[in-house]
């Protein structure tokens, strides 16, 4: 498909005016523009064409009926999710398998007993998946608990058993075998429990962490658990370094065949998702945003397919995309962000109101949308207020005067700013107010220039003025009143003799 040979979008002047000849536009040109500007015009000229094409080229791709179809087949999908569990499962059995598993989950129930962790501080793990609901953490945390006392049993025998490895070794005695033995066995039971708990991704992410850690304190032949009680007998926790060795290196694999498939399926849904996005636009978010907000949503669709169940991997993944993108117009899409039932509840009204309108073949009333939607028609008048897109103070307005273009602020009122007649009352009590001071006894005035701060000077409570002058607060109070009395009689009288003159 050419894309260059797209039609440009309309608008175009028609009549004698639409095709001007070349030399016509030429000396139009010459006669209106700078010469030294044409260089520059041609440029901008030029990159508004490309936008063009390039808008026309995406709105051609996204009605591509290909972006419907994944870039693979069903089997190729089915084998791609396949080998992805595998690596999964791989990864799950190395680490649960690992000593360091003991380790940690000793160090958790310790925290645990001295409250250094809480259910809170406990869920951190499960919060960072999406997908996971505090309720969800509250019960794993319990179900850790239940089940410490097992734990705990496992851990004493594991120390008991490399106790045993220790003295056989030293003794030479040829037992040292049947321990380790023994222990590998402890070591599968303990993936087991590992498996029964169910751990999030978290906890795995920091047992990966810890073999990694452990190894490298084993290189450098440090002791990366001198605290724990098998770490500080044994640093190899009752393990060769060969074994920790292989083990750690088919743990690393594991996590790079997992890296490598999973970005392989997520590659596989980017044009489905494309066409999701394409759906809900103009609702608050531009289209780059909604795809980012849908990738999002294909991430986590990709982590919680089961290829087993039989069910195609698109129609499993509409579902989280869909999601993701409604959870980001739900969050970004508006500048005030509106709670989650009000907002599904807010495109459930404009959908009735599209449907309505052809129907009735006229705007629906709130009465008749509360009908259709069994709600109070106060609550839809409110909604629809409350889905009203905020309006910019800058908004350009077109002003009837000469076409002068104003804003929006230069027509609202400023509720702080004064009336007219306030300002003309101010101005007026600046001009009679020194006279009427003038009139008063000179300790009155002195009163009232330092209680109010008149006449320049600096504003002060009772006591202080009573200790300038030398009498009691008491005293300093009685004299602002008899101030205050002559001087409400002194307006009163001014404002008499203005209404004469006039």
């Amino acid at each position: 498909m050419d894309m260059s040979a797209a039609p440009l979008s309309s608008g175009q002047p028609s009549g004698k005016y639409a095709n001007p000849p070349a030399e016509e536009l030429h000396l139009l040109k010459e006669d209106f523009v700078h010469p030294e500007l044409l260089e520059d015009a041609e440029p901008l000229e030029e990159n508004e064409r490309r936008a063009g094409r390039n808008q026309s080229a995406m709105d051609l791709y996204l009605k591509d009926p290909a972006l419907r179809r994944p870039l693979l087949d069903n089997e190729k999908q089915r084998t791609l999710f396949a080998r992805l569990s595998e690596a999964r499962t791989t990864y799950s059995q190395e680490i649960t398998g690992h000593p360091v598993v003991l380790v940690y989950l000793h160090s958790l129930y310790e925290r645990i007993s001295r409250d250094e962790i809480t259910a809170e501080h406990f869920s951190f793990y499960a919060k960072r998946e999406a997908e996971e609901v505090e309720q969800m953490c509250q019960l794993r945390f319990l179900a850790f608990l239940e089940r410490s006392s097992d734990f705990r049993m496992l851990y004493q025998e594991a120390l008991e058993i490399v106790t045993s490895i220790q003295d056989a070794t030293a003794a030479r005695t040829g037992h040292a075998n049947e321990w380790h033995a023994r222990y590998r066995g402890v070591l599968a039971r303990s993936s087991e429990f590992v498996g029964d708990l169910a751990l999030v991704r978290g906890h795995f992410e920091a047992l990966s962490e810890l073999v990694k850690h452990h190894v490298a304190s084993l290189r450098a032949g440090e002791n990366a658990f001198v605290q724990d009680s098998i770490g500080a007998l044994d640093p190899s926790l009752g393990l060769s370094s060969d074994d920790l060795e292989a083990r750690a290196l088919r743990i690393r694999r594991a996590e790079q065949d997992i890296e490598r498939y999973r970005t392989h399926a997520i590659e596989n849904g980017l044009r489905f998702v494309i066409h999701v996005a394409a759906r809900y636009q103009n609702q608050g978010m531009d289209l780059l945003d909604l795809i980012q907000e849908g990738n999002l949503g294909l991430m986590r669709a990709v982590d919680r397919f089961d290829h087993r169940r039989g069910a195609s991997f698109p129609t499993f993944a509409i579902f989280w995309i869909r999601k993701g993108i409604e959870e980001g117009l739900r969050d970004k899409g508006r500048i005030i962000r509106l709670p989650s039932d009000r907002h599904y509840l807010v495109g459930k009204i404009k959908k009735m109101t599209a449907h309505l309108t052809q129907v009735l073949r006229r705007e629906p009333s709130a009465e008749e949308l509360a009908k259709e939607l069994h709600v109070s028609p106060k609550l839809v008048e409110r909604l629809l207020t409350l889905a009203k897109p905020p309006i910019s103070l800058h908004s350009p307005l077109l002003s009837e005067d000469e076409g002068r273009e104003n804003e929006l602020a230069d027509i609202l009122a400023d509720p702080e700013a004064r009336l007219p007649s306030d300002l003309v009352d101010r101005r007026y009590l600046a001009k009679v107010l020194p006279e009427m001071l003038r009139a008063l006894p000179q300790d009155l005035r002195e009163t009232l220039e330092m209680r109010f701060g008149l006449n320049g000077k600096e504003e002060l409570t009772l006591k202080e003025i009573g200790a300038i002058i030398g009498h009691a607060k008491q005293a300093i109070h009685v004299r602002q009143l008899q101030a205050l009395k002559k001087l409400r009689h002194a307006a009163k009288i001014k404002l008499l003799q203005g209404l004469e003159e006039l």
